[in-house]
């Protein structure tokens, strides 16, 4: 007697993890892993040897690997262990990083961060400390003085100069935010 259930090769098709390995194998052809997914697919016909989409799908990464030997030459890929493969993401992520556009809204962010930062301190109250220490000879003698001082400010009323100069602040940090957007599409349009 059997007490093992074995599923039908339908809900093998339909299992959350196959689906998952199916698109995972997809954006590894998108993105021109063509051996990853290979592999993608290979897991697939594993667990589901009747599934037509990973054999056709090995099938054009196939195609593609052949028709890139055939124009770079038989050994393109045989020391390709030792390259660090980038996605294409991690393409975009450089290209951002080197982009001096982007630098420059960076820049202009935490300039506007920094001054938003410093409306708030307004609000504080502020302290002084003096220290000052004189010496000297005067006719009568030998002289020395100290003097110290603590001075404390709080602003009780500006006519909202303060708040308004926080909302300045805070607009201009939008502002900032909105432009480094703006640059960051026109410089990498899908």
């Amino acid at each position: 007697m059997n007490f093992f259930y074995k599923p039908s090769a339908a809900y093998a098709a339909e299992s959350p993890s196959l689906k998952d390995c199916l698109k995972k194998a997809q954006l590894c052809y998108k993105e021109g892993r063509y051996s990853e997914a290979i592999t993608f697919w290979n897991d697939v016909l594993s667990n589901d040897p009747a599934n037509q989409e990973a054999k056709n799908g090995i099938k054009e990464a196939k195609r593609k690997i052949a028709k890139i030997k055939a124009f770079f030459g038989r050994d393109v890929f045989r020391d390709s262990q030792d390259i660090e493969k980038f996605s294409l993401r991690d393409c975009i992520g450089i290209a951002e990083e080197s982009s001096l556009p982007l630098q420059v809204a960076r820049e202009q962010i935490n300039l506007s961060k920094i001054k938003v930062w410093e409306a708030r301190r307004g609000f504080l109250p502020s302290l002084t400390l003096s220290w000052a220490e004189t010496k000297g000879i005067q006719s009568d003698g030998k002289t020395e003085s100290v003097e110290y001082g603590i001075e404390g400010k709080q602003p009780a009323f500006r006519s909202g100069e303060l708040m308004y100069t926080l909302a300045q602040s805070k607009a201009n940090l939008n502002i900032t935010e909105e432009n480094y957007d703006k640059v960051k599409k026109g410089e990498f349009r899908p």
